[in-house]
């Protein structure tokens, strides 16, 4: 696939717009908001592991833990030598 520059700069700015909500919800306590925004950005990039660490976050504060260890399994598969996630995922049992 060819690499088309302005292609790339529509979705960096699409990025950028998708975490500003994420953190505008973030800092407004509205975590199903951010959840949603994370889903979307997940869509658009679905091998960036941190996108489910942080989703993995929000569904373990809303009490979601199955999908808390779910996203921090997809994200450990994506990073498989992210101590981090690691060390996250095994706090959830």
């Amino acid at each position: 696939m060819e690499n088309h520059p302005a292609r790339n700069i529509r979705l960096d700015l699409d990025r950028h717009h998708l975490a500003d909500r994420i953190y505008t919800c973030m800092e407004n306590g509205d975590i199903f908001g951010a959840i949603y925004w994370i889903d979307r950005e997940i869509a658009i990039d679905p091998n960036c592991a941190y996108l489910y660490a942080e989703r993995a976050n929000f569904r373990q504060q809303i009490g979601d833990l199955s999908g808390a260890i779910v996203d921090y399994d997809r994200a450990i598969d994506l990073q498989p030598h992210n101590q981090l996630f690691k060390q996250w995922r095994d706090l959830l049992g």
